[in-house]
């Protein structure tokens, strides 16, 4: 294992002439981000960009080029083994690209801050879903679609009839299928809610009423 400290001139290229399969950026000093490329067979791969402190890699190399918008001195570790650091209290550490959380109604995410721990810019995208209330549907005694919409997430189906049942299903859906609704039972769809839904009624004059769920 080899630990270099490499003192860096603004844009100006450095080999490290060290072989191995470990790159691990331990300090970056004064610089925004270090460019690292490594080069195998004499040829040099693509650049990796702006690499933080922590920065790592795995994978065989000949040599290894470093370059700095500023002058600055680095400390890297070149190694034929893998090798870990840890940070020490009250370090601190970037991700580049931030985290990304996605949650739905009802589904709430708990966070538990450990210790001390000090957060940057936090942007909050709503990707909640929001409640569509549709007008009453009239079902009849002949399969009819209910719904019908790709966006939906989550589907409630009341029965708001006074004495017709409601039966739900596919396009076959009939007085014997397997989802009947009784005059006020309400059918709970978290699976399918955007497929094609059919019902029909053992009487004329029944009313179904639907709300559902879709993001915004």
């Amino acid at each position: 294992m080899s630990y270099q400290t490499i003192n860096l001139k603004a844009g100006v290229p450095y080999l490290a002439g060290i072989a191995g399969r470990l790159i691990l950026l331990d300090n970056i000093g004064a610089s925004d981000g270090v460019d690292v490329r490594v080069l195998r067979q004499g040829t040099p791969d693509t650049v990796i960009p702006k690499r933080k402190a922590a920065f790592r890699m795995v994978a065989p190399y000949d040599d290894v080029e470093f370059k700095t918008s500023v002058d600055t001195a680095i400390g890297v570790f070149l190694s034929t083994v893998d090798v870990e650091i840890g940070y020490v209290d009250r370090a601190a550490v970037t991700i580049p690209d931030g985290v990304r959380v996605n949650s739905t109604v009802g589904d709430p995410v708990h966070v538990a801050l450990d210790r001390d721990i000090t957060l940057g810019v936090v942007q909050v995208e709503n990707n909640l879903t929001v409640i569509v209330d549709a007008a009453p549907v009239a079902v009849g005694e002949v399969a009819t679609i209910v719904s019908n919409d790709p966006a939906l997430k989550k589907l409630r189906m009341k029965n708001v009839s006074n004495l017709a049942m409601i039966m739900i299903g596919g396009p076959g859906v009939a007085l014997g299928s397997p989802i009947v609704l009784n005059p006020g039972d309400t059918y709970f769809e978290d699976d399918a809610a955007g497929a094609t839904l059919y019902a029909i009624a053992n009487m004329p004059g029944a009313l179904l009423q639907l709300q559902g769920l879709k993001k915004p």
